[in-house]
């Protein structure tokens, strides 16, 4: 795709963080194409020994550093004016990236009504035979039924833009059937109620985590839905057990990740700090892939 047209430009917000310039390397110089060009927003002067360290020559076309001590505004201007095309998450926290990107959207305008930014993850597990999406890990805490069908679509959204076409969405709970004393579950329920019959997706709720992903579970459970340990996409029920089963799967699981927040404007990629270059390189991938099907290079030019 970038062959086709041109690298997206990418702003890294806090560019002090190894693993991100890393993977800004790999993006921009190990494939057969630059995926992406690259601004390093951050200290000057740590951020150049990095790129001394891993030997990225700052050219000012592929690689530029731009010197601040608050790169999170810096990046949000360099946005606005047209000369980066997407944010990418480095050594800042993620409610400041979130923040500055919300507050520029709501102050230019630009913040479409009834749109919400939500947090999706692909994983490539080990033990698991196929991708497993999860959403929203990081972005929304306590999602009502509304904000629950806007995070799905987010995620329909993207994994159409990776042709994988009717994903299974396991809407998870505590229990695969509703219980009052589980609100969760109810809302799981509902949810699952409003997607009956569409063709382009297989929804159904509530699902316990061991019926999504793990057939032998669901066979002695006795589950008779279509999601029986294949599910393609995991919703989660809240941002605590969304992060809880993120870190698990990086951490304890030996998964790799692409992460990218979709829905509100600007595509941003996201991942935890302490995510490899690998993840963050499958998360820059993954983000161009989104702002290039959608056509939302930052409104500036590459």
């Amino acid at each position: 795709m970038v062959a086709k047209g041109a690298a997206p430009r990418i702003a890294i917000v806090g560019a002090e963080n190894e693993d991100a310039v890393v993977a800004a390397k790999q993006a921009n110089e190990e494939g057969r194409y630059p995926i992406a060009k690259f601004l390093l927003v951050g200290d000057f002067y740590e951020v150049s020994k990095l790129a001394w360290e891993y030997d990225i020559k700052v050219d000012g076309d592929n690689y530029r550093i731009v010197d601040t001590d608050s790169p999170v505004e810096r990046a949000i201007a360099l946005y606005a004016a047209g000369e980066a095309d997407l944010l990418m998450k480095g050594g800042v926290k993620t409610e400041e990236v979130m923040r500055g990107a919300l507050r520029y959207l709501k102050e230019s305008g630009k913040l479409e009504k009834g749109r919400v930014y939500s947090h999706v993850g692909i994983f490539q597990v080990p033990t698991y035979p196929k991708l497993l999406t999860v959403t929203d890990a990081a972005v929304n805490p306590a999602p009502d039924r509304e904000m629950k069908r806007k995070i799905l679509e987010n995620a329909l959204r993207v994994l159409r833009y990776l042709n994988i076409t009717k994903p299974k969405v396991a809407i998870i709970s505590a229990v695969e059937t509703r219980n009052p004393h589980v609100e969760s579950s109810m809302l799981a329920g509902d949810l699952a109620e409003e997607y009956r019959g569409r063709d382009d997706c297989v929804v159904e709720g509530p699902l316990s985590l061991d019926v999504a992903i793990d057939p032998r579970s669901a066979s002695e459970k006795g589950y008779k839905g279509e999601i029986r340990g294949n599910a393609d996409m995991l919703l989660m029920p809240d941002i605590e057990s969304g992060n809880v089963v993120y870190k698990t799967l990086t951490v304890s699981s030996g998964a790799y990740l692409a992460g990218v927040v979709v829905g509100g404007g600007i595509p941003i990629i996201l991942t935890s700090r302490g995510d490899s270059s690998r993840s963050k390189l499958a998360s820059i991938s993954l983000a161009c892939i989104v702002a290039m099907k959608q056509g939302s290079f930052g409104g500036g030019t590459p």
